[in-house]
């Protein structure tokens, strides 16, 4: 089979590997489409986790939908349409073979396209991280930092629950026209001063209730902290760059009273709740994800997908990786 396979730091292309063989309990999984996700991009160029021995042929990848080959009688087809969902240990999504266990898979709806489908994975680690970071009372202003397909479904999804006015910041043109698609009520450039500046407005000077930073980035995580209310809550949901911070700004956590929050393991909910969520979302065309799929790169070119995905180029939102 054709596979990903990482190499080294910054160093990932495709080559050809035995296909795994189906285990008892488990699921085989021709994969149709895949997508790489910011993470991908983090354990590629900046590994700050530990590695445990090489990469498996397909890893990083955890956003996809396939196509059952065989099952060994846990409720799945062969024939069936899935998405698949493996957890970091189990990832392999950017391989023509899965095998996986029943609990990352999810039956897909009939007549939408896999590649929408697809987008319900990442979709519902969104779903999932705002049944944690959401405050009892339902804010009146929200902020989200990064408007890659992350920060724009926090953005959709924050309007949807009714936040009053969501601020939604990111430094490429092409992201901030999407935000205001995706429902922000104010968009600015991603400058500590503009964000500041508009959330003191809106806010009387005291800062937002609720802010989420989806970058991951060391600068965009101590702005995070700025723009927070009194006795605010701050999700960190990007995955971070470096495994330290420097400059990290404690006596704002501390003086403001903030609650802070690392939200992750949507894989392990019962019963894949956020993820099935996301699936009706993305099939009744609640959110349409139609824009974010922008660039396709058949499974030979993976390494040009991750290095076109981390430069940012044309406009890229979500790479797609096709293997058929």
């Amino acid at each position: 089979m054709k596979a990903s396979l990482m190499r080294a730091k910054g160093v990932i292309d495709c080559i050809e590997a035995p296909a795994p063989e189906l285990r008892p309990g488990l699921v085989q999984v021709r994969t149709s489409c895949a997508s790489l996700c910011g993470s991908d991009l983090h354990h590629l160029y900046t590994p700050v986790g530990p590695q445990h021995g090489p990469a498996l042929p397909g890893a990083p990848g955890h956003e996809a939908v396939g196509v059952v080959v065989e099952s060994d009688g846990n409720g799945f087809r062969s024939g069936q349409r899935v998405l698949t969902v493996p957890d970091v240990g189990h990832a392999a999504c950017f391989a023509e073979t899965q095998v996986l266990d029943p609990a990352f898979l999810l039956p897909l709806p009939d007549g939408v396209a896999p590649e929408k489908l697809m987008l319900a994975q990442p979709l519902g680690t969104v779903v999932y991280g705002l049944k944690h970071l959401m405050p009892a009372e339902l804010p009146e202003t929200a902020v989200v930092l990064g408007q890659g397909s992350i920060g724009l479904f926090f953005t959709a999804l924050l309007k949807r629950a009714g936040v009053g006015r969501v601020v939604a910041s990111d430094l490429e043109p092409v992201r901030r026209a999407l935000a205001r698609q995706f429902g922000a009520d104010h968009v600015v450039d991603g400058g500590e001063a503009a964000l500041l500046e508009i959330v003191g407005d809106l806010t009387g000077g005291r800062g937002a209730p609720l802010v989420i930073e989806a970058a991951g980035a060391d600068r965009s995580r101590r702005l995070a902290l700025r723009a927070a209310a009194m006795r605010g809550m701050v999700g960190f949901f990007g995955l971070p760059t470096s495994a330290t911070m420097d400059a990290f700004p404690v006596e704002q956590l501390f003086r403001k009273k903030l609650t802070l929050r690392s939200i992750y393991g949507t894989q392990v909910e019962p019963g894949l709740a956020s993820f099935r969520e996301a699936l009706d979302l993305v099939a009744t065309g609640a959110i349409d994800v139609a824009p974010l799929l922008t660039h396709r790169f058949p499974i030979e070119r993976i390494g040009d997908a991750f290095a076109a995905a981390r430069e940012r180029r044309d406009g890229i939102l979500k790479a797609t990786i096709v293997f058929d």
